[in-house]
């Protein structure tokens, strides 16, 4: 999914589409999305780690972060057909 450039005085929100690139079948929707930062520590989830969904997207606010550090940002739904599914991309922290 890439690399992310992230300010760590900025709270910025991610979202993942699992609609858009035809992992979900038809008729099937996001049942449950939990994200995951590693490493755990400066950057930090703005609210929790569960974020939101709707039936084809998760989104999550993230905030923190040490400016130079890389970080893995996973995120792990189950859908109504009990199919998983990680997605995970980087976040570099700079100060813009």
């Amino acid at each position: 999914m890439g690399i992310y450039i992230k300010d760590p005085d900025a709270v910025v929100d991610y979202t993942v589409d699992y609609g858009g690139d035809g992992y979900l079948l038809a008729s099937e929707v996001i049942s449950t999305s939990v994200w995951e930062i590693s490493p755990a520590g400066e950057l930090d989830f703005n609210v929790d780690a569960n974020g939101t969904h709707d039936d084809t997207t998760a989104q999550v606010f993230v905030k923190g972060g040490i400016p130079g550090d890389i970080y893995k940002l996973t995120n792990r739904i189950v859908t109504n057909n009990g199919r998983t599914d990680d997605r995970t991309f980087q976040l570099r922290v700079e100060n813009k």
